[in-house]
């Protein structure tokens, strides 16, 4: 089972990226609703956790990445994972901002109970090494996670509001910005931003919902269990189904799949593989 290329598909959302002059503030706004209805039917596809609780976090989590990805570079690959402990959940979520893709899924089972919340961030630049960051932060709200982030991972002040069912915008702060402008903005100031500053736009981006664990891809990560036992990892039969780590998809995988990626990485350099896998 494979997945198109985020390009070849019809549904995505609009992120629209502004600068507001005199104010030195980034901001991104979107309309997920397509996003959201991606997520909702690979949700039922791959029969995700029926947990309202659990799926409309996951869904509020993915928001806010969303917009966070957006106001990336390009060429970058950037990943969250993030330990809640009521509910006890762990969320993952990943993109690549070459292709304006986003996916990501949690785990319910076998989740550590631990003192706090975790947020850890990993970030590259295709094919590059690899920056970690890890921070705390209390309750379950993603808003206030992810505003925690930046300020103690990236040191500088960011803003994220819900505006509507499926709105959302992120304003954050660049050098020079005025910061007590930026703390004292609430709810009801964001529809008179645009007749009160300086406004310019930057860019428009697509919001994918796409992974990429097409059989290629996953095959490599069970190389490793391949070289040091195949004949257990296959249990004497030519396919097995594997559950994808970073969105949840259910793929059968055939053996020999395996045994061509497990050549294909004997023959490979240091630094050959430059893909988000």
């Amino acid at each position: 089972m494979q997945d198109s290329h985020p390009q070849d598909q019809e549904s995505f959302s609009e992120v629209w990226n502004h600068f507001i002059r005199h104010r030195n503030v980034f901001s991104v706004e979107a309309d997920l609703e397509a996003l959201f209805s991606s997520l909702a039917f690979h949700r039922k596809r791959y029969q995700w956790d029926p947990s309202p609780e659990a799926n409309e976090l996951f869904q509020r989590f993915l928001a806010i990445f969303t917009l966070h990805a957006a106001a990336r570079p390009k060429r970058q690959v950037l990943a969250w994972t993030i330990h809640l402990q009521n509910p006890l959940l762990n969320l993952f979520l990943a993109a690549d901002t070459d292709q304006d893709s986003v996916a990501g899924r949690f785990f319910r089972e076998n989740v550590k109970s631990i003192q706090e919340n975790r947020f850890y961030q990993e970030v590259s630049i295709r094919g590059g090494e690899v920056a970690r960051s890890i921070c705390t932060f209390r309750g379950s709200d993603p808003i206030v996670a992810a505003e925690n982030y930046y300020a103690q991972s990236e040191q500088r002040p960011a803003r994220f509001f819900q505006t509507g069912e499926n709105r959302f915008r992120l304003l954050l702060a660049h050098p020079d910005c005025d910061v007590r402008w930026l703390q004292s903005l609430e709810q009801k100031d964001l529809p008179h931003l645009d007749e009160e500053e300086t406004v310019v736009f930057m860019e428009r981006r697509p919001a994918f919902w796409h992974c990429g664990c097409v059989e290629k891809n996953l095959t490599k990560i069970l190389v490793p269990s391949f070289a040091e036992d195949p004949e257990a990892l296959f249990a004497g039969k030519e396919t097995l189904e594997m559950v994808c780590p970073r969105c949840a998809a259910r793929h059968t995988i055939r053996r020999e799949a395996v045994e061509a990626a497990a050549s294909e990485e004997q023959k490979k350099e240091p630094g050959d593989d430059a893909s988000s896998w």
